[in-house]
């Protein structure tokens, strides 16, 4: 429930998308975290959490951050948005080429944050050494019950901002869509200072 990129995606992709938006990021989310859980029981948490590779995720992910923001504001600023063009295309969202799309996104923009790798390494880790105490379904049902209440968030978030959309006119449309993009803007230059202190100023 912590504001983030993926809230931010959820918002713009459920205005452009309709509410399947939450879904489809959520889809994507729990598949990177699938592979984690794997490679975490694996042992590479040491790995994840060493600074080359948490820093280099920082300035990798807050560049893909600063591309996403910069696309959504300019979009907005040109006149490129329309709510009511966005209605009429609506049935195309139902579409699976766009859910695998918002799916990329939610895969994508939890890849490149770094703290979504170090929570893993470290307060993840130790939840799945508790669920192991459980027997061999402690582990997956310490993962389906993660990744319901993220389930269950998004969508509640999409079914909002999708419903309310009617109400919307277009300058308000794209007043939201500048905001969300300053905020993908200031999580872009969070990520990419974290990156840049992690790999250099960490070193001396």
């Amino acid at each position: 429930m912590m504001p983030g990129p993926m809230l931010a995606a959820s918002i713009t992709g459920s205005l452009q998308r309709g509410w399947k938006a939450g879904p489809a990021i959520v889809s994507g989310h729990a598949l990177l975290e699938a592979i984690a859980v794997m490679l975490l029981a694996l042992g590479l948490n040491e790995l994840l959490v060493k600074p080359a590779v948490s820093g280099t995720i920082g300035l990798a992910g807050g560049a893909y951050l600063a591309y996403m923001a910069w696309g959504m504001i300019s979009d907005a600023v040109r006149g490129k948005l329309s709510i009511r063009g966005q209605q009429a295309s609506a049935a195309a969202a139902a579409k699976p080429k766009s859910f695998v799309r918002i799916a990329g996104d939610g895969l994508l923009l939890s890849a490149m944050n770094p703290y979504f790798i170090i929570w893993w390494a470290t307060v993840g880790l130790s939840s799945m050494t508790l669920s192991q105490s459980a027997g061999p379904l402690g582990i997956p049902v310490f993962f389906l019950g993660h990744e319901s209440a993220d389930l269950i968030w998004y969508t509640a978030v999409s079914l909002g901002t999708a419903g309310g959309k009617r109400w919307l006119t277009d300058p308000i449309y794209k007043a939201i869509i500048i905001v969300l993009g300053l905020f993908m803007a200031g999580f872009s230059v969070y990520f990419i200072w974290g990156g840049v202190r992690t790999l250099f100023f960490r070193a001396l």
